[in-house]
């Protein structure tokens, strides 16, 4: 299990020169420590499972079978188009993930180890990456990642922190993931996302119905943080001003024009290609081709695997959205049922992170970042635990009523 935390703990830095090991290996190209960890973990994962000491259970989920569907499909489209390249790699480690998550998050507990995981490290990364922002004069996010993909990252990480700042026992944990929370809500206002703030908007929204113990206190809350990224100044406010027109932004005013233009492209690249689309990772060379201005990329996942993959495997992506979302209202509904309110909350609150990423991705091409696919692996093995103690808690009812 300590293998996945550490791997969840390097992802922020994926890209971090600090971090690269190797130019190439073997003809791997850019090897870095958390790809020699991947290795690692699968060849550790491969193990359990030929010893049985493990069982993945992956094709037994929707997710799991949507999520074959849509590697089939892409790679379909791969070889359609002999496009090869990052996109291809970034695919190939999605495969490899996958196993690695299924076979270390077998119960309860290591389940909420992974969460906190990918929530304690993005809170703790705020440092560095506000020390990086002054250093590149930017936003939140550069010298790290981007600023849109920081943000998309971190908006999974607040529902869970909220959670865990919930269930806290003690005043230090509840005043430290108070903090915690408070610090990645910190950090979507510096990276001057907007699709990060309307994802947000939908997470805050869902745990003040769906979590939140009282729900008129925590729409109020939203309603006042709304009023604060208007009023107070900050990247992601003023952006959102200037997209509305009250403010002046010329980046913000080229970005519109920009994005208008490119969701026309991609319509093209669709209508042109929609069995297997322009090839994997080839929208952003192939937009001037179909009548943009300047190569640029969709900056909406939907449009980008349309156009690059073709309607099946974007339908099957968005089928694994949709099986992972419906997985967690299962969840939800069963570790009521086994009375683990804790569990509950927690499947609830992914939920919701699930759902407000899925609204940002519609301005933003975010369909490779691993935090997504954490989370949707662990949607696997947190419904296998909510089922079984949900059966459990059947199984021991009658005898506690006989008892009576």
């Amino acid at each position: 299990m300590w293998l996945l935390v550490t791997i969840i703990a390097l992802m922020p830095f994926e890209d971090t020169p600090y971090l690269r090991l190797a130019d190439s290996f073997l003809g791997v190209p850019d090897i870095r420590v958390i790809k020699v960890l991947g290795v690692i973990g699968v060849a550790w994962a491969t193990l359990r499972l030929v010893s049985g000491q493990a069982r993945l259970g992956f094709f037994a989920s929707a997710q799991g079978r949507a999520f074959a569907a849509f590697v089939f499909f892409t790679t379909c489209a791969a070889l359609a188009s002999g496009a090869v390249g990052r996109s291809s790699t970034r695919l190939l480690s999605l495969v490899l993930f996958a196993p690695i998550v299924l076979s270390f998050v077998r119960r309860e507990r290591d389940v909420w180890r992974a969460f906190r995981a990918m929530a304690l490290i993005l809170i703790a990364v705020f440092p560095y990456a506000v020390r990086q922002m002054i250093r590149f004069d930017g936003r939140y996010g550069i010298g790290l990642n981007e600023p849109n993909y920081t943000a998309i990252a971190t908006l999974l990480a607040v529902p869970v922190a909220f959670v865990f700042w919930r269930r806290a026992r003690s005043l230090d944990r509840r005043l430290g993931w108070l903090l915690g929370l408070a610090t990645l809500l910190a950090a979507l206002a510096l990276s001057g996302s907007r699709g990060g703030l309307v994802g947000v908007v939908v997470v805050l929204a869902l745990l003040a119905v769906k979590v939140a113990r009282r729900p008129a206190l925590g729409l109020a809350a939203l309603a006042a943080l709304l009023i604060l990224i208007v009023v107070v100044p900050n990247p992601v406010g003023h952006r959102t001003l200037a997209t509305l027109g009250l403010a002046q932004d010329t980046g913000v005013e080229g970005s519109n024009r920009h994005r208008s233009e490119i969701v026309v492209v991609g319509l093209r690249m669709v209508r042109a290609q929609p069995l297997f689309g322009v090839g994997l990772g080839n929208f952003k060379a192939a937009s001037a081709e179909y009548g943009a201005a300047t190569a640029q990329i969709a900056h909406s996942t939907y449009l980008e695997l349309a156009a690059e993959l073709g309607l099946p495997a974007c339908a099957a992506f968005c089928a694994v959205l949709v099986a992972a979302f419906r997985s967690l209202g299962r969840s939800a509904r069963l570790a009521l049922r086994a009375g683990n309110p804790s569990l509950r909350d927690l499947a609830a609150a992914v939920r919701a992170g699930l759902l407000g990423y899925a609204a940002s991705a519609l301005f933003l091409s975010a369909q490779y970042e691993k935090f997504l696919w954490l989370v949707l692996f662990l949607t696997i093995p947190l419904e296998r635990v909510a089922r079984e103690q949900a059966r459990r808690a059947l199984e021991v009812e009658p005898e506690r009523r006989s008892a009576a």
